[in-house]
């Protein structure tokens, strides 16, 4: 029996490295503590989060450099893969594509962020901070652990319609470091969770020059 899957958009995993994680918590620690309206972006997201904060005027020319270099060098491999597995001439140089404005998440508990889609070609996640309580909700508590879907603190994916033999949703436990890159049109959201404690992410989205 050969297998087929050909429907479906391609979502990549990405670990980032060690010094750009560190330039992102570090600098996103910064811009919080400047409460900057020049920053806060919350206006321009779906979230129903209480801090979002771009990193415009944040991050030195070498730190964006470094950004850009490596979230760049990850796209174009995305496009390369979705190229070669849809046999299509879809692939999109390095130099052809442009990071628009970075923000960070700071998610507390009972925060949110709906289901939504982004502008641009591509979008990018990456978790800078995940605490252990949040991942043990789906566990330990009891309303929880008991469910068919135990979802807190998970960012779901969804595409297309609930068919026999397939699934129509694709949840990701976050993972600190961990980086996710995905066609920009495609619907996601945050699931909330109820831990005293906060989870930090990093989002952009990436255009055609």
């Amino acid at each position: 029996m050969e297998i087929k899957r050909p429907f479906g958009p391609i979502i990549a995993k990405v670990r980032v490295s060690k010094e750009l994680l560190t330039v992102l918590l570090t600098r996103a620690g910064e811009v919080r503590a400047t409460k900057s309206k020049e920053n806060d972006y919350r206006n321009r997201l779906s979230g129903n989060l209480s801090e979002e904060y771009s990193y415009t005027g944040v991050l030195t020319e070498e730190e964006e450099s470094l950004l850009s270099n490596e979230i760049l060098g990850a796209a174009h491999s995305y496009t390369l893969t979705a190229a070669a597995l849809l046999k299509r001439d879809i692939s999109i140089l390095k130099e052809s594509m442009r990071i628009d404005v970075p923000w960070v998440n700071f998610m507390k508990a009972g925060e949110w962020n709906p289901r939504h889609y982004h502008t641009g070609v591509l979008s990018v996640v990456i978790f800078l901070k995940v605490p252990k309580e949040i991942a043990m909700e789906n566990y330990k508590e009891g309303s929880v652990k008991k469910s068919l879907q135990p979802t807190a603190g998970m960012l779901q994916f969804s595409y297309g319609e609930q068919c026999e033999f397939s699934s129509s949703t694709k949840n990701i436990i976050p993972v600190i470091g961990d980086m996710y890159l995905f066609p920009s049109s495609l619907h996601h959201q945050v699931y909330p969770f109820i831990s005293d404690t906060e989870r930090i992410s990093v989002s952009m989205n990436i255009f055609r020059k």
